[in-house]
């Protein structure tokens, strides 16, 4: 895929400006206010999520486009309304206030555009390519997508690197006409600082994946091992891993006979060229190390005798010592 060269800069610039205007509202309020130390870290925390909200919109932006970055405001926002995990209702007005004036700006953006993309074909992908609506990578995975309509009994696993990009690719994916024989469904881990799933809901998302109900699982690294998911027909890393053992754990998911592991690179860019080869190598490495791998035989010296007494019978030549003894003992004893 091809880097985006769209400029949204008006946009990440309104962005940053909303997030200054908190910033500078809690920078006084910290400064002005001789309050408790509690509520003086309460407010830091607060500010570092809205820090972390507004930096989620940008990357969704930047790496998938604009009608994506529409998505994760909304998924944010509605999040907000539904998460009772807020430490006060000023904590969660405040996110919500937040994300309700970058939600305004996205849209305002993508109004010039289109504020409800129809795209039902690969052609239409491109063309919201070309608009900053999506970004080529996210063209790609649906082209990605579109080899296996004919599939028998297709189960898929995407790979990224963000909750958010896993909740906001189902919300677009199942948009697009030409993926109608695709069902999808997310899966993360249950820490996740976005979007908690607790280990009922993940169990229900692996069911419905092994079931059929959803064929293609949006994932993070959290389906890279340690849960019970069934080999894959295709596996593709939407995000370059970041580990030979992420890339090995993920493309061991890929088992059934005749399965694809697909890998996006960013063209142009020798640094994915060059992991790529390396994690390749590494690999290969690994398997025949594991392959060739020999016992080493460890041989144990024996400690040399220390000088011991020993009963010596001149008359018949016989000779005894303290070892030597206990066995005389038992057999004439």
């Amino acid at each position: 895929y091809e880097f985006s060269h769209q400029s949204f800069d008006d946009v990440i610039h309104s962005l940053n400006c909303i997030l200054k205007k908190y910033e500078d509202h809690y920078t006084s309020m910290l400064e002005n206010n001789n309050s408790f130390k509690d509520i003086q870290e309460t407010s830091k925390k607060l500010l570092q999520k809205v820090k972390r909200m507004n930096n989620a919109l940008i990357y969704c932006l930047e790496q998938l486009g604009l009608w994506c970055a529409r998505e994760s405001a909304k998924f944010l926002l509605k999040n907000v309304e539904h998460d009772m995990a807020y430490d006060s209702k000023q904590e969660q007005n405040t996110i919500e206030s937040f994300l309700t004036e970058a939600l305004r700006v996205i849209c305002e953006a993508m109004n010039v555009i289109s504020s409800d993309p129809q795209i039902s074909s690969h052609a239409d992908c491109l063309a919201a390519v070309k608009t900053g609506l999506l970004t080529s990578k996210v063209a790609l995975l649906v082209e990605s997508l579109l080899e296996y309509s004919d599939a028998m009994e297709l189960r898929c696993i995407v790979f990224v690197d963000r909750v958010i990009t896993a909740t906001v690719l189902v919300e677009i994916l199942q948009r697009i006409g030409c993926l109608s024989f695709t069902k999808y469904g997310y899966l993360s881990g249950t820490t996740a600082s976005l979007d908690v799933m607790g280990k009922k809901e993940q169990q229900s998302v692996l069911q419905a994946f092994r079931g059929g109900k959803i064929n293609v699982l949006i994932a993070t690294d959290v389906a890279e091992e340690g849960l019970d998911i069934q080999s894959c027909s295709s596996v593709i890393r939407f995000d370059f891993p970041k580990t030979i053992r992420s890339f090995i754990q993920s493309r061991g998911r890929a088992r059934r006979p005749n399965s694809d592991f697909v890998i996006f690179l960013e063209k142009n860019n020798q640094k994915h060229t060059d992991l790529l080869a390396e994690l390749m190598q590494s690999e290969i490495t690994m398997r025949d190390e594991a392959i060739n791998r020999t016992h080493i035989s460890v041989t144990i010296e024996k400690e040399p005798d220390k000088d011991v007494e020993i009963l010596h019978v001149e008359k018949t030549g016989a000779t005894i010592n303290l070892n030597s003894s206990i066995n005389a003992i038992h057999k004439f004893c």
